[in-house]
């Protein structure tokens, strides 16, 4: 498994907790945990954009 299909299944994770959970956490907790999960994909989006970049570059 690659770190990106480790991260990708890590996110499809979050994303099925968000999906049980919503109905049981209160509405601040879901929303500090969406953007926490939003954050991390950002961030692993950048990462790739970058890795993407330097392999065009070489």
């Amino acid at each position: 498994m690659t770190d990106h299909d480790e991260r990708e299944a890590i996110y499809m994770s979050f994303c099925t907790i968000l999906l049980i959970e919503r109905a049981t956490l209160s509405e601040f907790a879901h929303s500090q945990l969406r953007a926490w999960v939003s954050g991390a994909v950002s961030i692993d989006v950048a990462r790739l954009n970058i890795v993407q970049h330097r392999q065009r570059s070489n």
